[in-house]
């Protein structure tokens, strides 16, 4: 049993163990609800005090998704129906990024792409150390603001070497 003394030592002066937060992100970059969880993961790491590392792992959420990708418009109507109906629940998404930060500009993504080759430049970000979480947030922002083909290697190269990649 602890004595009543022991319960009134002081800590300071004694090193701090130092725990790092450590955070698995399962995502696909095409998800409009990824880039939005990314902006609240990042500000709540910020908020801790101490080190935080989230570590990126792929999911395809269309693993049969054609290569080449689908057209926006045909891909949104299979998956969801029809589109005057999901009207609200896209200005919904809309309304939400604005709060996070993010315009999402969805009127400026033609293709839907497989996103194999992102997520294998995810791969290869994590294999020479960069900051995946950076290239995430690029191929995010790319997509779903800018409207850049991700499925394109060119864009994908470009997006890798702002992270840093060689």
């Amino acid at each position: 049993m602890i004595g009543p003394e022991l319960t009134k030592l002081s800590m300071t002066g004694l090193p701090r163990a130092t725990a790092m937060l450590q955070v698995d992100v399962i995502a696909d970059l095409v998800c409009p609800w990824i880039y939005l969880g990314k902006k609240r993961l990042d500000d709540a790491l910020s908020a801790v005090h101490g080190p935080s590392m989230a570590t990126w792992y792929p999911h395809q959420l269309n693993p049969n998704m054609p290569l080449s990708g689908q057209p926006f418009g045909e891909y949104v109507q299979s998956k969801f129906g029809d589109l005057k109906a999901l009207q609200p629940a896209m200005d919904q998404l809309v309304m939400s990024g604005k709060a996070e930060g993010i315009d999402f500009r969805l009127d400026r993504i033609t293709n839907v792409p497989n996103t194999l080759n992102a997520h294998r430049l995810m791969n290869l970000a994590e294999s020479q150390s960069a900051d995946t979480s950076r290239l995430a947030e690029s191929i995010l922002q790319g997509f779903f603001s800018a409207g850049l083909d991700i499925l394109n290697p060119d864009v994908l190269a470009e997006l890798g070497i702002k992270v840093g990649l060689a």
